[in-house]
Order: structure tokens, then C-alpha cells, then sequence
């Protein structure tokens, strides 16, 4: 359930906000994704899944980063009455906990994206306010309730506004800092409200506290963040973080570097950076003509190369500095968990372990059933055939027309399960009802 996705309400009163704190509100915006999801039919997914737990299954809910106000009473009370599920046939799992069952462990994954990582503390003691009928104070906000993380700041406030301009940017998932260079290459003057995006956020207040000793353990009980290395304070931070030496390509060298949201004439920072957001909405179309221009299209190809290693359709490969197959490994490690089920990076992966000290087990993340983009393999040289291709894209990006950098895979992990042990596990492809289980997903070639 995206409450991110700004273009999903049919009514415009109800517009996608970094955290809605009022139940009802966040009520409103289920029933009209309930109501969308049925395309204009009697039936849609929501159906399915109440039909579902009314044939006797148990549904259980893993809390993500974009519907975290599920997490909130009277939400998951709601859900609970439109699926018909009682007698404890509805599991909700919104604290930061992990989904175990036998030596299978599942999770959303957003846990190990520094720039996707729910302040669960926090978002505890605004739910448990709001279970006894008290208001937050939103004065207040920023220093005891719930902020979210700055990949929800940066769909709101820029990914939501740029994809009416650039549809493909919203198939750029996860919103991690891979996908920082290629926004400062669109609008170099993004800048200064990525600053002020890491200094809102927990990440980058409470960082001393955030940092985890290892893949999964955290240095201060109640906090859940992404690894050590991830301690990122500035977009300077992120740039060499992503790009190493060529993060000089996107340097402006501005003095600020702390962001600029000291609340002023009773102003929150959320309000000040929404101010700022509204003043650069309409100024945000690049000329194909611009980025053509030589500085431009350098930036460009190093951002796409980048997207290109992230966005990595190879199934059964994960990079080996990635965050979730070292969490995968350390869990696996611990001897309780043979095989780890991930999401949230929205690709699909069925990956083999083998953790240092001998341990053997399987990584594989669910992928998601939406548009993400595969660029071509060009994209990756430094040629002419690169700067062709690159030129192929820039017009397709102008005229919307993104067919043939698209994929989608309806992809599910199937785990069967004896006596608490996993005997099975297979990433497949959906391909339609009554060919559920036609064809595994990594039979597919891209």
C-alpha cells in the first residue's frame, strides 16, 4: 500500500504527505487505494485477500517503509474490518521486528537502506499516544514524534514532482543515494534541499546513535539502521560514497553543508523544506538541449552508470558490497535461519551462501510487481556507442516514451516448510491464474 505515490487518489483532497498522523485521514487514502486497485471492477487484490483468509490461510503484514501508517491503530483496525479477518487470522508486524518461521526469516529490507530506515522508537510513542486518544504535538514534532526517513522526503518533496516531467525517475527503486547523482544531474540547484533533507531526518540528527557494530545489530537499543558505513552527513557524504573520485563531477563546492532549516516566525523545519520544495515545483524541466551540453552528458553517463550496477537484473548475483547480502550472510551465520527472504530493492534475486566460517543458506528477495527500468549494457562503456545510447535516452526521457528500458516481473518466493526446516525455496514468476507455478522466475533471461 503506497501512501507515497502522489498520482494513486482519485480524490484531490487527498494528496501523499511524508507522515499522516491523522487516522482518519489515513483511512480516506486506504479505501481510495482499495477502490483504484479494482480498476472500475467489482473485484481487485483486496477482495482476493479477504477471500483468501475467509478459505481458513493466515495473512501476516510486514510494515515497509512506504505504508508505515499502517502502523497506526485505528489503520490496522480498518484493514482488519475490510479483510474480515478475525480470530487472529490478520498478523500485523509493524514494530522492526522480523517475520520467523522455523529456519525461515523474512523482512521488508529497508532495514539495511540508510536513506529508507523507520525510526520505530519514535513511531512507538506516537502510537502509543493515539491508542488512548491523545493528540501529538506538532510543535514538537521534530524532537519527540515520529519523522520519517529521508527516502520518503525525497519521493514527496522531489521524486513525486520531477516524474511529472521524467516518469522514469519513479521507477528508480529504492530511493537510495545511487539515485543522487542523476537528480543533480537534471537540477544541479537540488543541492541545498538534499541537505536539508539529510539534516530533517533521524539518520543524520541521531547518527552517533543510528550506527550499527555490524550487517544487523544497532549500537543503541531501539533504533534499526543500515550499516556502519552508511553514516552518511552531507550530500558531499553521499556523492563519494556512491561515486568515489568521480563525485567531482557533481560538486559545487557551496559552503553550505548543514542545510538551512532553522525554524523561524513559529515555522517547523517539515514546513520550511515544504516551502522550499513549492518554490522549485515549477522550474523543474530540463531541456534535452541542456543535458546535451558536454558537462551535462558526462554527468549524466556516470549517474546512469551507476543506476545501471544498481538496478542489476542478474538474478542469482548480488553485488558483494551490498547491505542486504551481508545482513543475509550475517544472519544466516547465526545458525538459526537457513534461507532469508528480503524485498524493498524491487528486483528479484535467488542467491547461494556461504558465510566465513562454513554456514550455508540462500538469500532471495520477492522483486515487486511494478515497472523498473533496465538500462542497456552501452550505457556501461566509454565510447561513442555509449554517448549513442545515451542520446537515445535523453529523447525518450523527453517524449515520455520509456518501452524499451522496461521491465516487470511478477515475481513471489514459494518456501515449503517441514517441521520447521525449509525444504523448498523458489523464486517464481506469476503468469496468470491457473499457471501460478508455470515457469520459475530464474528460467527467464533479460
Amino acid at each position: 500500500m503506497d501512501f507515497l505515490a502522489d498520482d494513486d487518489f482519485d480524490d484531490p483532497t487527498i494528496n501523499a504527505s511524508v507522515w499522516t498522523a491523522n487516522e482518519a485521514e489515513v483511512i480516506s487514502k486506504l479505501n481510495q487505494i482499495i477502490k483504484r486497485t479494482r480498476e472500475g471492477l467489482n473485484r481487485g487484490p483486496f477482495d482476493a485477500l479477504r477471500d483468501f483468509i475467509a478459505n481458513g490461510n493466515q495473512l501476516t503484514l510486514i510494515l515497509g517503509n512506504h505504508d508505515v501508517e499502517l502502523a497506526l491503530p485505528k489503520v490496522r483496525q480498518h484493514l482488519q474490518n475490510v479483510l474480515e479477518a478475525q480470530h487472529g487470522k490478520l498478523q500485523f508486524i509493524y514494530d522492526g521486528e522480523a517475520y520467523t518461521c522455523g529456519d525461515l526469516l523474512i523482512e521488508h529490507g529497508n532495514r539495511y537502506d540508510s536513506w529508507n530506515v523507520v525510526d520505530h522508537s519514535a513511531l512507538r510513542q506516537e502510537r502509543s499516544m493515539l491508542s488512548r486518544g491523545l493528540t501529538v504535538d506538532e510543535q514538537k514534532r521534530d524532537k519527540q514524534y515520529f519523522l520519517p526517513p529521508a527516502g520518503t522526503l525525497l519521493v514527496i518533496y522531489l521524486i513525486n514532482r520531477l516524474k511529472k516531467h521524467y516518469r522514469f525517475v519513479d521507477m528508480l527503486k529504492p530511493e537510495t543515494g545511487a539515485v543522487i547523482p542523476l537528480l543533480l544531474t537534471l537540477k544541479p540547484d537540488y543541492e541545498d534541499i538534499l541537505q536539508d533533507i539529510l539534516s530533517l531526518t533521524p539518520v543524520f540528527r541521531r547518527k552517533i546513535h543510528w550506527w550499527l557494530w555490524g550487517a544487523t545489530k544497532t549500537a543503541h537499543p531501539g533504533n534499526l539502521k543500515a550499516s556502519r558505513r552508511d553514516r552518511l552527513t552531507s550530500v558531499s557524504d553521499v556523492l563519494n560514497e556512491v561515486l568515489g573520485k568521480e563525485a567531482e563531477l557533481f560538486q559545487t563546492h557551496r559552503k553550505q553543508q548543514q542545510g538551512n532549516l532553522n525554524a523561524r516566525h513559529g515555522q517547523s523545519p517539515l514546513k520550511i523544506l515544504l516551502d522550499k520544495a513549492q518554490k522549485i515545483a515549477n522550474t523543474l524541466f530540463i531541456t534535452a538541449k541542456e543535458l546535451e551540453e558536454q558537462d551535462n552528458l558526462k554527468r549524466l553517463h556516470v549517474a546512469m552508470k551507476k543506476l545501471k550496477t544498481d538496478l542489476s537484473f542478474n538474478i542469482d548475483q548480488e553485488e558483494e558490497t551490498s547491505n542486504y547480502l551481508e545482513a543475509a550472510k550475517e544472519i544466516i551465520d547465526t545458525g538459526k535461519f537457513s534461507h532469508v527472504v528480503f524485498g524493498h530493492t524491487h528486483l528479484p534475486k535467488q542467491i547461494n551462501l556461504e558465510t566465513e566460517s562454513g554456514k550455508k543458506g540462500q538469500y532471495l528477495n520477492t522483486g515487486t510487481w511494478a515497472d523498473v527500468m533496465c538500462l542497456p549494457a552501452e550505457i556501461m562503456e566509454d565510447n561513442d556507442a555509449a554517448t549513442k545510447e545515451l542520446t537515445k535516452f535523453i529523447k525518450a526521457m523527453r517524449n515520455n516514451d520509456l518501452s524499451r528500458y522496461i521491465k516487470r516481473y511478477l515475481s513471489y518466493v514459494e518456501v515449503t516448510l517441514s517441521d520447521n526446516k525449509v525444504t523448498d525455496a523458489k523464486l517464481q514468476n506469476f503468469c496468470g491464474i491457473g499457471a501460478e507455478r508455470k515457469k520459475a522466475l530464474t528460467e527467464f533471461k533479460v
